[in-house]
């Protein structure tokens, strides 16, 4: 009788590892997977073509105090369609509200918000889209956000 749970008892021993391993690869493979995914989300389309726009760049970059007192400093351009002479003119004539703007939405985060890439395009988005409807002579087509320090 002992000879027999002894071998009932490895048998099952050896089919737990078995199963535990066999979770282990499945995770694992399944987290690569994931993140090969994820990591392919966010390149960019490449049937936009960027050399067809025109950028609006701030002289200077933006500093500012986040929801979480970090201090974050960063370059932002915008992004748009060419022969737009009005628009261009409107915008540098409105840098001064823009900025203030932009000021308001970035006090409004936490600094872990620029840490992600889905938290970037949100931002980015969410820019776009305020600054759009102050605009009378154009849309801006994107938001381009580069040198980010938080501190």
């Amino acid at each position: 009788m002992d000879r027999k749970l002894k071998r009932v008892l490895l048998i099952v021993g050896i089919v737990i590892l078995f199963l535990i391993g066999a979770r282990n690869i499945l995770f694992s493979g399944a987290y690569f997977l994931a993140r090969f995914i994820a990591s392919n989300q966010y390149k960019q389309d490449p049937s936009q073509d960027l050399k067809d726009q025109v950028y609006y760049k701030f002289k200077d970059s933006f500093r500012i105090n986040s929801k979480d007192s970090k201090s974050i400093k960063f370059k932002l351009a915008f992004a748009y369609g060419p022969n737009q002479p009005k628009l261009e003119k409107e915008l540098t004539e409105r840098t001064t509200q823009i900025r203030s703007i932009v000021n308001l939405i970035v006090a409004s985060k936490i600094s872990e918000e620029f840490q992600s890439i889905p938290s970037q395009i949100d931002l980015k988005e969410e820019i776009q889209a305020t600054t759009n409807h102050i605009l009378s002579d154009g849309q801006i087509s994107a938001v381009l956000i580069s040198d980010i320090e938080i501190r």
